[in-house]
Parts: structure tokens; C-alpha cells; sequence
């Protein structure tokens, strides 16, 4: 297994009826072996698998190497995310954080890195939240 030391949350900047076969399909366009992200969470707050989490991702310029990239369907700069995307975000990034031996100061925002607007203002608070968590023990799934 690649050593991780960081999480980087996006979103797709697209419709919420995006799939993770149509993000793949648009970095593929882009000329990348696949899709870029590792997982992708559905409005619905179902987890669709990316990019398999043993090989580097490309979704973060300079950072892919030691990072796991996940994307959130929506525009949030337009809209919010739902709160099922939310429960799902935290509790996907908790099981990440003790997987790897990190703590919640490990989960970025793509524009922690660079200039760009994802994931999104109505993304990022939330994000930045997480950083401030200071237990990762008990994984909480919504709806188990």
C-alpha cells in the first residue's frame, strides 16, 4: 500500500445527477488513465469507487502523491450539499483518518492547495470544520 497523509475533498462542479462513469469519461477527454478521484459521493450520499486507493490519484496538482481525493456531486458554489453527502464526507474521511494513522487535521479542501473555487464556499466551511475534530475512534455511518 502507497503511504497517505492527507485527504482532499472537491466536488464535481456538475449536475447532481453526475456518476462517477461520467467523471471518468471527462478525465479520460483529458487525456488521464482513468478517473482522477478515489471515491465519489452521490446527493444520495451512496460511495462510488474511483480510482483504486493503491495508486496515486489526479485530482490535486502537486499533492496526488500521498493523498486520497474524493469527490462530492454538485455545484457548491450554487448550492449546498445535501446533509446525507455531509454525514456520508465525515464518516468516509473518519474510516480514511484511522486506516492510515492520521488525525482530522489531515482532511484539506481542494482550494487549500490552489486556486480554485471547489469545492465550492458552501463546501469549504464544512471541510475546515473537520480539521477541528479531535477524536477519530468510533466510525458512524448514517442509516447503520
Amino acid at each position: 500500500m502507497r503511504p497517505v497523509n492527507k485527504v482532499i475533498v472537491h466536488h464535481s462542479a456538475s449536475p447532481i445527477t453526475t456518476t462517477a462513469e461520467d467523471i471518468y469519461d471527462w478525465h479520460v477527454a483529458r487525456g488521464w488513465s482513468g478517473i482522477g478521484y478515489h471515491y465519489i459521493i452521490q446527493a444520495d450520499g451512496m460511495i462510488q469507487d474511483g480510482r483504486i486507493i493503491e495508486k496515486v490519484g489526479a485530482h490535486t496538482k502537486g499533492q496526488n502523491t500521498g493523498s486520497v481525493g474524493i469527490c462530492l456531486i454538485g455545484n457548491f458554489e450554487e448550492m449546498e450539499p445535501t446533509e446525507i453527502q455531509l454525514s456520508t464526507l465525515k464518516a468516509l474521511c473518519r474510516g480514511l483518518l484511522l486506516r492510515f494513522n492520521l488525525q482530522w487535521e489531515a482532511v484539506y479542501a481542494h482550494n487549500d492547495f490552489s486556486a480554485t473555487l471547489c469545492p465550492g464556499k458552501n463546501l469549504v466551511p464544512f471541510v475546515h470544520k473537520m480539521k477541528t475534530i479531535k477524536e477519530n475512534t468510533s466510525v458512524t455511518f448514517p442509516n447503520a
